[in-house]
């Protein structure tokens, strides 16, 4: 980024419900290893101290976070109403964070 640029991120968020619900259930939050590669999927999600640490660790600072909720048609009805109420209660656990930074 030129001086002054700014950088939008959206990614997953890491620390979702609904990954926290499959751990508990000793399963991964990872996508299934055995199905065959698709460029939609997200091999690495993150966390909002992550995404601050990299930001930061490459000059940028960091000018907002948002912690929004995404409904994922493709999940089952439980989780989909496990989730938005969760997503009433507890921002940090939304499905999705947006982060801004300047250079």
């Amino acid at each position: 980024l030129k001086k002054g640029g700014q950088v939008l991120i959206t990614t997953p968020n890491l620390a979702r419900l609904n990954n926290r619900l499959k751990i508990l259930f000793g399963k991964s939050i990872n996508y299934d290893i055995w199905l065959p590669y698709n460029d939609g999927i997200h091999y690495r999600e993150y966390n909002r101290e992550e995404l601050v640490y990299l930001l930061k660790s490459n000059n940028l600072e960091v000018k907002e976070v948002k912690f929004i909720y995404l409904d994922y048609k493709d999940s089952n009805l439980f989780i989909r109403t496990i989730n938005f109420i969760s997503n009433l209660l507890f921002r940090k656990m939304r499905s999705n964070i947006i982060i801004t930074a300047q250079k």
